[in-house]
C-alpha cells in the first residue's frame, strides 16, 4: 500500500520514490492548480483540522482526530476549452514526437 508520503514524492519526483522510473520527467502543472508542496501543505492543515467527538462505552466523551498519515483523497475538476478531437491529435503528435526515430 501507498503511503501519503510515497504518493506525494513520486508526484515530486523524489529519487527514492521514483525507483521504478529509469529517468524520471519532471511533474507538469495545469494551470490554475496548485504546486504540489501547496497541495501537501492544505493536506495536512485540512487533515489537523478533522476532529470529532466520540463516546466511549464508559459514557466519556474524548475528541479524536485523523492521523497524519491516513489515506485520503484530494480531487480538482478543471474545465478547459479543447474538443476530444483536438485533444486526441495532440497526444498522437506528442507520441509521434517521443518516439522520434524510432516510429520506424
Amino acid at each position: 500500500m501507498n503511503t501519503v508520503a510515497q504518493v506525494f514524492g513520486e508526484a515530486m519526483r523524489v529519487p527514492r520514490y521514483s525507483r521504478h522510473v529509469a529517468e524520471p520527467r519532471a511533474s507538469i502543472k495545469l494551470d490554475g492548480t496548485k504546486t504540489l508542496k501547496k497541495l501537501e501543505a492544505l493536506r495536512i492543515v485540512t487533515v489537523d483540522a478533522i476532529r470529532e467527538t466520540v463516546q466511549s462505552a464508559k459514557e466519556k466523551s474524548y475528541e479524536r482526530g485523523l492521523r497524519r498519515n491516513a489515506a485520503t483523497l484530494n480531487t480538482e475538476i478543471h474545465s478547459h476549452r479543447v474538443s476530444v478531437a483536438a485533444l486526441a491529435n495532440d497526444r498522437a503528435r506528442q507520441a509521434r514526437h517521443d518516439l522520434g526515430d524510432r516510429a520506424g
